[in-house]
């Protein structure tokens, strides 16, 4: 048949020839995607706040088997470890949230120092001169080290790292010096 307008009849004639399996008459139901969130309801804050504190106190496997259980992914602990309330708004996080990993991190700092200056007070000089501090001085550095992971960032370095680069001047060596021959006069003695 030419291409061109044809009558509702002739085209349902043309249709009719065409394989049934690749053109079936039946077409088949379109679904509506669902969109954003779907059915999935917001996590209550409480949940998060949870899920974040049990990131910082026992570990992320922790947290991960408690996230499980209430249906959280594990995209959504990461970003309740670090305040925000999902990835998307990783970068910008919630204050309340963020607050109260705050608390739970200086509850650890505080049970770190307490114990870094048990340690700090154990040491004693009679200890030093019998050699036996070695776990005790190993407790210091353990707990300094928590301390000053968990300290706030305020606290830590401002962020201004100067970088010096100096420049060493070149050394030319004989050769890359213009020659001029000078021939020598003879004095007379």
């Amino acid at each position: 048949m030419p291409l061109g307008i044809v009558s509702d009849s002739d085209f349902d004639t043309e249709v009719s020839k065409l394989d049934p399996i690749l053109f079936p008459d039946e077409v088949p139901e379109i679904k509506e995607i669902e969109k954003g969130r779907g059915n999935n309801p917001e996590v209550p804050e409480a949940i998060r706040a949870i899920i974040g504190d049990t990131v910082i106190s026992a570990g992320r496997q922790e947290a991960l088997k408690i996230a499980q259980q209430f249906g959280v992914s594990t995209s959504s602990v990461s970003a309740y470890a670090n305040g925000a309330t999902s990835t998307a708004s990783y970068n910008k996080p919630n204050k309340d949230l963020k607050e109260h990993l705050q608390k739970a991190k200086n509850r650890i700092v505080s049970k770190a120092r307490r114990n870094l200056f048990s340690a700090l007070a154990e040491i004693t000089p009679e200890k030093l001169s019998e050699g036996s501090l070695r776990e005790i001085s190993g407790v210091a550095r353990d707990m300094s080290s928590i301390i000053k992971d968990f300290e706030p960032d305020s606290n830590k370095n401002s962020g201004i790292n100067a970088q010096f680069i100096l420049f060493t001047p070149r050394i030319r060596n004989e050769e890359s010096f213009e020659v001029i021959d000078v021939e020598a006069l003879e004095a007379d003695v």
